[in-house]
């Protein structure tokens, strides 16, 4: 095997991962109540009461406890760099696992496998690939259904194990979504009953497997599950949380409309309706893809989940279909250009200063593109295999880069931790005493604050606050939607809860704007968006206010 053959195969396998360049290099707001609650558990064990607001002996499940403590054991003790890395590193192993699914539906038709896994990575990489427990959680179930599709086509028992094992990792890692580690066996054994009990085209059930075993490993998976700090609460977690009076508020929870961030999720629903009524597609795999697509309908947040496993109907239909761009012969100096462009960018990369700080990863990932193609293009005719690719290689790559020149700079920072609230707090921590400040933020103002130690009144974990997990009859998250729409008068809330400051802004509705008029509270400070990235350039988004007594 010659040099070039060798960067020919470094560089195939690199490509469909190059989605990832598009990831947003920076913090969610959320991931600070994650980090604060890792280091809650490193310093006093797992929390039973809710230990980060103003309010008393609220009942608390910490949901998601395994990751917030390897969140903060990667933030604490390496950085932010290495903690992006790792969600790097998640998603570059998320693609992988969907890659090798495809393979395996596809029968092996590399070029499809790629092609899908690059589509999907730079379609889909971009808005979910967050600093969120769900990154984690949604390689776990694609993992599952990798498993139960291997078992489906061998009958091999020793796939199965693959269940109780992402049981107990989700309980762990993500308990509000635990239930999905079952619902994603219903096709199947849905497909066993249609092969024994209909009339079925038996085109539609493809391979026979043993329905027993898959019922013994989710029987284990549900007794593995108990296996977590808060028991059955854990386990059944989803069903106290969810209140349709508190999520009908949050945008993650509403259904996807026909917008620009969304319409790829529609036409790939057109498509894969337009592939159901073309093929005669495994039974399991149309029921993955019609439930997860439903969810997907349900919520915007699960459409992460659809296009990882719903999507697996795709590599089924396309799998004899072969690129004739791959058998393509384009001579060197044809795709030279091509080359000398791919050159130019990698030369910017470095070079443009609105690019830095460019993380360490992305400059391996690249490096390792730019010389698999260095030594590809030098050696390349020495292998009929590589002449169909090159140009394939040559004109996708470059185009690649060039799109993350331009993604890059627009949604990396050069603090990647996207702290926006540092001032803030900086301010109320230079002029009062921390056990003296008792603090209004609104949902999504909470959660930095709160890492940095400040007791608060509520923050972005709705769940916590409503009757059903909080074990109180008082509704505290629904007297904060009162609040914001004016049902309630903010003097009066503001008595009721002795606060020394406000920190206000635009979701928190009437308040954010009676208030620059309450001569009884003194403007401190005002957080302003400089890059435009929510709201417009230089408009003012909170502001932080004194309570004169």
């Amino acid at each position: 095997m010659n040099i070039g053959n060798i960067g020919a195969k470094i560089l195939f396998f690199l490509l469909p991962f190059s989605g990832l360049l598009f990831m947003r290099w920076i913090f969610d707001n959320d991931l600070w109540f994650i980090l604060n609650s890792g280091r809650f558990v490193f310093e006093n064990g797992f929390p039973y009461t809710e230990p980060f607001t103003l309010h008393e002996n609220i009942n608390f499940v910490l949901e998601q406890w395994l990751t917030d403590v390897i969140y903060w054991a990667l933030y604490d003790n390496f950085g932010a760099e290495v903690f992006m890395t790792f969600v790097f590193l998640i998603g570059f192993c998320t693609l992988f696992v969907y890659e090798k699914t495809c393979s395996l539906l596809t029968e092996n038709n590399v070029a499809v496998s790629k092609a899908l896994t690059l589509a999907v990575g730079v379609f889909v990489i971009p808005s979910f690939l967050l600093t969120r427990p769900q990154i984690l959680s949604t390689l776990v179930f694609l993992t599952e259904v990798f498993f139960l599709i291997k078992y489906a086509k061998t009958n091999d028992k020793k796939y199965l194990f693959a269940l109780p094992i992402s049981s107990l990792l989700t309980v762990n890692l993500h308990c509000a979504v635990w239930p999905l580690i079952f619902i994603l066996t219903l096709p199947f054994i849905a497909t066993f009953l249609a092969d024994k009990y209909t009339e079925i085209d038996k085109e539609y059930i493809c391979e026979k497997f043993d329905v027993k075993p898959l019922v013994y490993a989710i029987i284990a998976s549900f007794v593995i599950a108990l296996i977590n700090p808060y028991g059955i609460k854990a386990m059944f977690f989803l069903f106290t949380s969810y209140d349709p009076g508190v999520h009908a508020w949050i945008s993650e929870i509403k259904p996807p409309a026909f917008e620009k961030n969304f319409r790829f999720f529609f036409i790939t629903l057109f498509f894969g309706f337009f592939m159901l009524a073309k093929k005669k597609i495994p039974l399991y795999l149309t029921l993955l893809f019609l439930g997860i697509g439903l969810l997907g309908l349900l919520s915007i947040r699960n459409m992460f989940w659809f296009y990882m496993m719903g999507t697996l109907i795709f590599p089924f239909a396309f799998k004899d279909y072969r690129f004739k761009l791959f058998q393509t012969e384009l001579g060197f100096y044809k795709i030279l250009p091509f080359i000398l462009l791919y050159i130019y960018i990698f030369y910017r990369l470095f070079a443009m200063e609105t690019l830095t700080p460019m993380p360490v990863v992305y400059i391996l990932y690249l490096a390792g593109v730019f010389i698999s193609l260095i030594f590809f293009l030098a050696f390349y005719k020495s292998n009929d295999n590589l002449r169909r690719t090159k140009g394939f290689l040559a004109v996708v790559l470059p185009s690649l880069i060039f799109i993350h020149l331009a993604f890059q700079s627009m949604y990396s920072a050069t603090d990647y931790t996207n702290a926006k609230y540092k001032d803030t707090v900086d301010i109320l921590l230079e002029n009062n005493d921390i056990e003296d400040i008792r603090l209004f933020t609104g949902f999504n103002s909470g959660s930095y604050p709160e890492f940095r130690g400040l007791k608060c009144y509520i923050d972005g974990r709705p769940e916590i606050f409503a009757p059903k997990n909080s074990g109180l009859a008082f509704n505290i998250i629904g007297e904060y939607y009162d609040l914001t729409s004016g049902a309630i008068d903010y003097k009066e809330f503001i008595k009721k809860y002795n606060f020394t400051h406000l920190l206000v802004e635009k979701g928190d509705g009437v308040l954010f704007y009676l208030a620059p008029y309450d001569e009884n509270l003194v403007l401190l400070h005002e957080e302003v968006d400089e890059k435009g990235w929510i709201y417009e350039a230089g408009e003012v988004y909170a502001r932080l206010y004194k309570v004169n007594k």
